[in-house]
């Protein structure tokens, strides 16, 4: 493997930061990292590292996150002085996307877990932060291993702390609050919460992307469907395409399933059939294929169980049935409820992990979509066309051998006239090609019936 210079290091980080999200830059940027440490240079390889944690952050692998992390941290420990005021400061912000990582990866043991959100609130106070991230994802942390009491006492910590530098923007902060409400089942306080930033008073990078996405099923069911739908039109072409937002994508598709718009959660769903794969992120993983579950079941209620839906892993055309993926659905598989459910007292498994069912496939709300395609009516059948001309240059008198000469399309004792299309320099004129079934019975031999039949019409020439 050629080493790399670091003059070709420096540009390769400036282009991965502008590369498209996903596993693509990924893998750049993991290449770069290994590049940087090789030739030895620190202050490269931490830069190496930050762009890395934020290659992993916005793409469906951001629980790989922690190991970059932890070696970045341990370069901070060596020596902070190499750390400028903006590095220290990235340094700390991202602890909490490490937080919020740690509570989506429930394959990480509950020590560890518990250790790193320790760690995070001993070192924000030795910085001297306000303690306002330490309890946000403290509340996450406790709502993911079930304990719902400690969720509580975390989120009013949360709201009671002061906000300074370190804090998350207040379109976020929206809707982890409007997040919790609707856990605990008040959709009116939810959507309270959600206003400043569905009125596009307050946004920021993934808002109001994800507050759209997660406002469709508490408007339903406050029966405001027509919001829902105005919300699905507007949050879709936002989340669109983006891999950080594959929750969001799968919340679309949901709300299309519940509400008679089959047709168009399965446009959204072959959009991102890349994705419909086991995840990185088994939070991402449950909540995208929750809202693909509802779908597949949707369709299959209506009997297109056995039609084809999209592909799975890669599989090869054709594409499994709606049926098939159904059971194939990482989101039920027996792997992703081992993890979900590897720390004791954890309810993901059984929450989110059931998000494919926890609604009923019959379609509860009728919501009409723009966009979404009806079957079409039957199209009348055409008027058999005129018979070509007995005077044809183009048209071939002899039937080849093929059966089908002699017994039309599915007809017998018909004879099929077909006209050939040749446009060139000797040629001036373009015929078109055509199909004509004219009664027939068949020969003892080629003189014993004239061809063309008597009555053939004139054939008319059309130009290129």
């Amino acid at each position: 493997m050629t080493t790399l210079t670091r003059e070709e290091i420096v540009r390769g980080l400036a282009e991965n930061r502008e590369a498209p999200n996903g596993a693509a830059r990924n893998a750049h940027a993991e290449a770069l990292a290994g590049a940087a440490e090789a030739n030895g240079d620190r202050a490269l390889f931490r830069e190496a590292l930050d762009n890395l944690i934020n290659a992993y952050l916005y793409s469906s692998e951001s629980s790989k996150m922690l190991v970059p992390f932890a070696r970045l941290l341990q370069e901070y420990d060596k020596d902070p002085g190499a750390f400028s005021e903006w590095d220290a400061h990235s340094l700390f912000w991202q602890f909490k996307w490490v937080a919020t990582a740690i509570s989506d990866s429930p394959g990480i043991p509950l020590e560890s877990a518990a250790g790193w959100l320790d760690e995070m609130e001993r070192r924000y106070r030795i910085a001297g932060y306000s303690e306002r991230p330490v309890r946000e994802a403290e509340l996450w942390f406790a709502h993911a291993i079930g304990e719902d009491e400690r969720a509580e006492r975390a989120f009013r910590r949360w709201l009671a702390a002061e906000r300074d530098d370190m804090s998350d923007c207040r379109a976020c902060e929206l809707n982890g609050q409007g997040q919790y409400a609707a856990l605990q089942g008040d959709d009116a306080e939810a959507l309270e919460l959600w206003k400043p930033v569905l009125a596009g008073e307050m946004t920021c990078a993934e808002e109001p992307h994800r507050v759209l996405a997660t406002s469709l099923l508490p408007l339903l069911r406050l029966g405001r469907a027509d919001e829902a739908r105005s919300h699905h039109l507007r949050g879709y072409r936002l989340a669109r395409g983006n891999e950080s937002l594959l929750p969001s994508i799968g919340k679309h598709i949901e709300f299309c399933a519940l509400t008679g718009n089959a047709s168009r959660g399965l446009e959204i769903l072959a959009e991102h059939a890349a994705h419909v794969a086991p995840l990185a992120n088994v939070d991402d993983r449950l909540a995208f294929h929750g809202g693909i579950l509802v779908l597949l079941r949707r369709l299959k209620d209506l009997g297109h169980g056995p039609l084809p839906a999209v592909p799975y892993e890669g599989t090869p055309v054709p594409s499994p049935s709606c049926t098939r993926c159904c059971t194939r659905a990482p989101s039920t598989s027996p792997g992703s409820s081992t993890r979900a459910t590897a720390r004791p007292g954890s309810r993901s498994g059984s929450w989110r992990g059931s998000a494919g069912s926890r609604w009923s496939p019959t379609c509860r709300w009728a919501c009409a979509v723009p966009g979404c395609r009806r079957p079409a009516p039957p199209t009348p059948p055409c008027p058999p066309p005129r018979c070509p001309a007995r005077s044809c240059p183009a048209r071939s008198c002899r039937p080849p051998a093929s059966p089908s000469w002699w017994n039309g399309p599915g007809v017998p004792g018909t004879w099929v006239i077909r006209v050939r299309t040749h446009c060139g320099p000797r040629w001036p004129y373009g015929w078109t090609r055509s199909r004509r079934s004219i009664p027939w019975s068949a020969p003892t031999s080629r003189t014993s019936r004239p061809w063309p039949p008597r009555g053939a019409g004139p054939r008319r020439r059309r130009r290129c």
